[in-house]
């Protein structure tokens, strides 16, 4: 799933810009957590093919722990970020959203990789 999670980097990178150069400097921040997921899971594929043979246990195993450790992560900043939203409705939603968005990307990462281990 490699190709998958650069193509939604670039895409959500590409919305930031646009936000970025449209003056809306805070929705771009908003959007940031979304890009933790998808390049935690780029890079950690890269660097694991590169120790291929030399790690300790499994790649696909230790892709899945990146894995859930960028959605960790993700949910962290999610919630710093929140805090900054006034109206309750507005905050839980965003953190539903953009959480939901990073729990299920996550899972289909890891759905991905449980075949490989095998």
């Amino acid at each position: 799933m490699l190709v998958e999670s650069v193509s939604i980097f670039a895409i959500i990178l590409c919305i930031i810009v646009i936000f970025v150069r449209s003056g809306h400097r805070v929705a771009a921040l908003g959007v940031t957590p979304l890009l933790i997921v998808p390049g935690v899971h780029a890079a950690a594929y890269g660097i694991l093919h590169g120790l291929l043979g030399r790690a300790v246990a499994s790649p696909w195993t230790m892709l899945i722990f990146a894995d859930i450790a960028a959605v960790l992560v993700s949910g962290v900043l999610l919630h710093l970020l929140a805090q900054k939203i006034r109206a309750g409705k507005t905050r839980q939603l965003y953190i539903v959203l953009l959480g939901g968005y990073n729990v299920i990307l996550a899972c289909a990462f890891v759905y991905h990789a449980i075949p490989l281990m095998a």
